[in-house]
């Protein structure tokens, strides 16, 4: 308030906005408050000026470290100075300056806004440590079994060609969206109707189109001239995809304000623990300030579009690879006859004594990487790189395709070998093997997408024949930040004899 009065331009900037909003009818509600861009960017900056904590809560180092050329021994008492780093000359234009204006292009994101530091913290602690994916392996095992009894119901005749790829892509996106949500992206009852390609084409339709890799990015003059409407469009898009997400925040608002005895850690429908989006609002109700509903929309959004879409390709790649290697195929089947035999379905706790499954899938990472450049990284300062200067602030792409079939690190590069991973990966193999990133910036959804892949795939060998429907399943890629099949996976597919009987009982 202090700093709207000393800025007369920006309260009247900011009550200008209200009133085109809410209007005069009815007092502003938490409703409202997500539509107030121009709002929430005073309250960004008002946090960078003046953040409550300026230095943070103390933290303690678990292991030695060096940051920034400065040996930190274990047990060392760490302090960030976050009002330093909103005031840094180095990060911010004018850093001094009250000027909300500067959040409108996505600035504060990273390192350089920290009063939102407690989410990295909570997206490991919370939504993707190992007992949370033990809590949420019945969300997995439910939804693989509608896929099994999909395929079920349309093989059970006799051998069928089926596509595959939708299957996977709803059996994917189902399965992130009822972790982070809480609900399904299409209900089984639509299965094999026309309805659920039109349903589940809608749903992707208000997550994906606005975050196509943008080209304004990498040559910025193309901003200032309007390159094909693309920016224009994208805002439009995003509008829609927020309208969406916000309405989804209200209704799981709703139905926490039904339950609340109960807390964020407690779990429902047995060991399925409760969805990330109701966790945060129930955290959001002691931190109101760090759990906000823009807080909330981004977890919940980056959660289905990283898990989605990379988790569906790698399982039609996985199987791609199968059918023109049926060698490797019978393999995998005899390993899980012999660990899980035909008297169940095999579930997440067999995965761990499946070597040679995971196997398969490392070596599918390895040759189709779902992000092949992965996610594009800024330099946090000049460095140099072999043999090349970085300037600070430049956006680098690390290209894991070439490093993956890269001669010089792997043998016959080009080859579909799961045997190369049975010895598992040694300490200097960390940097060759790349499919998630590595270190601080890797993909912290990793284990959930393998644990999808990964179930899923042996369950598919385990209940069904599978062979090709000509003479070799087309191995080539499309173009893309996806490495997606150039041409959708179909597959014959009927039920393995020995499992009709449990099948039937699905």
């Amino acid at each position: 308030m202090s700093l709207l009065l000393n800025n007369p331009e920006t309260m009247q900037k900011a009550s200008e906005e209200i009133d085109a909003i809410v209007g005069t009818e009815h007092i502003l509600d938490e409703v409202d408050v997500t539509k107030l861009s121009y709002l929430q960017n005073i309250l960004n900056e008002t946090f960078r000026l003046f953040p409550p904590a300026p230095l943070l809560l103390p933290h303690e180092s678990s292991e030695d470290c060096t940051i920034s050329g400065f040996h930190v021994p274990r047990g060392t008492m760490l302090l960030v100075n976050t009002w330093s780093i909103h005031r840094d000359t180095k990060l911010w234009v004018e850093p001094t300056k009250f000027m909300p204006e500067r959040f409108e292009g996505g600035e504060g994101e990273g390192y350089k806004l920290l009063p939102l530091r407690n989410l990295r913290r909570l997206a490991v602690a919370e939504i993707f440590s190992s007992e949370s994916l033990r809590k949420s392996s019945t969300v997995r095992e439910e939804e693989v079994s509608c896929l099994i009894r999909r395929l079920l119901k349309v093989s059970t005749s006799g051998t069928q060609n089926v596509e595959l790829r939708l299957l996977f892509s709803i059996l994917a996106s189902n399965v992130v969206m009822r972790v982070s949500a809480g609900k399904r992206c299409v209900e089984e009852e639509h299965a094999g109707t026309k309805m659920e390609k039109q349903l589940f084409q809608d749903f992707k339709n208000k997550f994906f189109p606005s975050l196509a890799m943008n080209i304004c990015d990498f040559i910025p003059i193309l901003r200032v001239i309007g390159f094909k409407g693309l920016e224009k469009n994208m805002k439009r898009l995003h509008g829609i995809r927020d309208d969406f997400l916000q309405n989804l925040i209200d209704e799981i608002r709703l139905k926490l304000k039904r339950t609340t005895s109960l807390k964020a850690d407690e779990v429902t429908d047995g060991e399925e623990r409760r969805s990330v989006a109701e966790i945060l609002l129930c955290l959001q109700e002691s931190e109101p300030e760090f759990y906000t509903d823009e807080v909330i929309k981004s977890t919940v959004l980056m959660m289905f579009v990283a898990g989605t879409e990379t988790s569906a390709i790698t399982l039609e790649w996985a199987l791609t690879l199968l059918l023109n290697h049926p060698k490797v195929m019978q393999k995998v089947k005899a390993e899980i006859d012999e660990h899980v035999g035909h008297g169940r379905l095999l579930n997440e706790s067999d995965i761990v004594k499946l070597p040679y499954l995971s196997c398969v899938i490392n070596e599918t990472l390895r040759l189709y990487p779902p992000a092949p450049l992965l996610l594009p990284h800024f330099s946090s300062e000049a460095c140099n790189a072999g043999g090349f200067d970085i300037p600070q602030g430049t956006m680098l792409v690390v290209n894991a395709w070439t490093m993956h079939r890269d001669p010089k690190l792997w043998e016959e590069p080009n080859e579909f070998k799961p045997e190369r991973f049975e010895a598992g990966l040694g300490e200097g193999d960390g940097f060759k093997y790349i499919p998630f990133g590595i270190g601080r910036r890797v993909c912290p959804g990793a284990s959930m997408g393998l644990q999808i892949v990964s179930l899923a795939l042996g369950v598919l060998v385990q209940c069904f024949e599978w062979d090709k429907v000509g003479t070799v399943e087309d191995p080539s890629h499309g173009l893309g930040m996806i490495l997606s099949k150039a041409k959708p996976l179909e597959a014959l597919c009927s039920p393995r004899r020995d499992l009709i009987t449990l099948l039937s009982h699905l």
